[in-house]
């Protein structure tokens, strides 16, 4: 990420003062051949600067310039900027990054608005992969589980590059109870992102429901070895080395420690005292 290299760039401006004096001598020694390769020379250097100054220049009726200030508004100021995601798709219509952002804003108070209004967008952009994600995460809202993990896995499909898109997919499935697809929408996120503890988490769950406990507990005992304050993670773990042979000691220290971790969970205080008395 060359960005990163960004913090400490002033370190390198010292560097620049070589720079110019290199310069002012290259500049002294071409001006110095005549008057031709001087004219050459000061009309290359001012095309050359009225480029770097024209590269700043901020043009007020773009859909770039829109959306930069009334992100900028939401984000920073935290100001309501819905009438300037609209006047944006009032002057250009169909543009999908204003839309996106306008239903994320409807979606507080009117879920089925922002719902209406990227189906609306996603038939003159079918290949869009943030509008299927933004519209599987309001489908949430609305209650439609089953339409809201389709859009989460075409949203997947569109974008293969996007992390949280397939963190969104495996959650969903998992939510929705399509624990086979939850297994797949796992092992694809963390073939992006191996260190994804709360797609482990996810995997985790889904599997333990499929019987698959052995690669269910490869998962937990990753997450517990990486957070070993999660107590839901310590809980699942002991869950699924309950039933494995030689692992009885393991499990109840695990549940033993889940129950340490929140001892307000009742269902984990039942579980724990039945596992000891052998039920």
């Amino acid at each position: 990420m060359p960005s990163y290299g960004h913090v400490k760039a002033f370190f390198g401006l010292p560097v620049l003062l070589l720079f110019c004096a290199l310069g002012a001598l290259g500049f002294e020694f071409w001006t110095g051949r005549g008057k031709m390769a001087r004219y050459v020379l000061e009309v290359a250097l001012g095309i050359w600067l009225v480029n770097i100054y024209a590269s700043f220049w901020i043009k007020p009726n773009t859909v770039q310039t829109g959306l930069a200030s009334a992100i900028s508004r939401y984000t920073y100021v935290k100001e309501d900027s819905s009438a300037d995601f609209s006047n944006i798709l009032a002057q250009f219509p169909g543009n999908s990054k204003a839309t996106v952002w306008l239903a994320a804003l409807e979606s507080r108070t009117h879920p089925e608005q922002a719902v209406k209004r990227l189906e609306q967008a996603l038939k003159e952009n079918p290949d869009d992969g943030q509008i299927e994600f933004e519209l599987a995460r309001d489908l949430v809202l609305c209650g439609r589980m089953d339409e809201a993990v389709v859009h989460a896995k075409r949203a997947v499909e569109l974008a293969p590059e996007d992390e949280v898109a397939g963190q969104s997919w495996c959650s969903l499935a998992l939510r929705n109870k399509s624990y086979e697809e939850a297994v797949r929408a796992g092992r694809f996120t963390l073939s992006l992102n191996p260190a994804d503890l709360r797609t482990h988490s996810n995997l985790g769950a889904a599997l333990m429901n499929l019987r698959q406990i052995p690669e269910a507990t490869s998962h937990f005992s990753a997450l517990v070895n990486a957070q070993p304050t999660w107590a839901e993670s310590q809980y699942c773990l002991g869950r699924c080395l309950l039933g494995q042979p030689g692992k009885r000691s393991e499990a109840l220290s695990h549940l033993g420690e889940a129950v340490r971790l929140d001892p307000s969970n009742a269902d984990w205080q039942t579980t724990l005292q039945d596992a000891r008395m052998g039920r």
